[in-house]
């Protein structure tokens, strides 16, 4: 379980690394159910189950092994506390919104570019979007490492404080105070920030006044390839905690492939934030 230290972290920047986030013996088991089940990004092997409805099916249709495998898998949000971490993250009550685990095979090509989820679209952008989520509907996800990561091999990076940048953007459209227009990548991301009713709504609305200057300077001449400031080494066991909302990627994993395995923690419907 974090301390408050570094749920403070945590909540300011938008991430925190932890090391050793399982213990040697958990690894040990967690590789071996995830090296056997879990495939490419998107595969349904790799989803494991993390409520009541989805262990039921696994027992009616006699997966005995893999129910086993799934509640190994699923103990850990208990062990860990996960709940304690997004509750305190989002200063809400938060349920869990999914599991699963992937491999990204080792190459040459990014993971992922520079990107920011609930964005609603991808790098081509779109502006045809009729409904906009409410902007708590966002994850924090914990990735946990089951192989070597680091910079320019594999690591997610993410930029600091782009989070809450990511917020207001959010709660900008959905409460029809700004336009929409694509922000899925940092490029769009930086176009959608130099319009100035966004700029000038997003300062307002922040306590650092300094946030998109600051957030601007540090991004201008970020590359979705090769290393990175922001990038970091992780080993086996370690975990990457973050807002889905802020600016990151997951880097070309050079060295080797990366095998991960993802919680992703949401606010509940009813807790979320009343606008007027």
């Amino acid at each position: 379980m974090l301390n408050s230290e570094s749920i403070l972290k945590l909540k300011t920047n938008g991430f925190i690394k932890v090391q050793k986030f399982l213990s040697d013996s958990e690894l040990e088991k967690i590789q071996k159910i995830c090296q056997y089940r879990c495939k490419s990004k998107g595969n349904k092997e790799g989803f494991f189950s993390h409520n009541f409805k989805s262990f039921l099916v696994k027992i009616l249709k006699l997966n005995f092994k893999k129910f086993n495998d799934d509640l190994r898998i699923f103990k850990i949000t208990k062990e860990k506390k996960l709940s304690y971490i997004g509750q305190n993250f989002f200063g809400k009550t938060v349920e869990i919104n999914n599991i699963d685990g992937y491999i990204s095979p080792k190459g040459n090509t990014v993971i992922l570019p520079w990107h920011t989820d609930r964005a609603y679209t991808d790098k081509h952008g779109d502006k045809n979007i009729k409904n906009f989520l409410h902007p708590d509907d966002c994850n924090l996800k914990i990735f946990i490492y089951l192989t070597n990561v680091g910079p320019g091999n594999g690591c997610m990076s993410y930029i600091p404080k782009s989070h809450e940048i990511g917020y207001h953007i959010r709660k900008g459209i959905f409460t029809k105070k700004l336009q929409y227009s694509p922000y899925w990548s940092l490029k769009q991301f930086r176009e959608f920030l130099k319009i100035k009713k966004n700029f000038d709504y997003i300062t307002t609305s922040s306590d650092d006044k300094n946030l998109i200057d600051s957030f601007m300077k540090i991004s201008e001449n970020l590359k979705d390839a090769g290393e990175s400031e922001f990038d970091y080494e992780a080993n086996p066991g370690d975990a990457i905690i973050f807002s889905e909302g802020g600016i990151h990627r997951g880097s070309t994993p050079t060295k080797n492939d990366r095998l991960v395995l993802r919680y992703f923690y949401k606010p509940q419907k009813q807790s979320y934030t009343v606008f007027e």
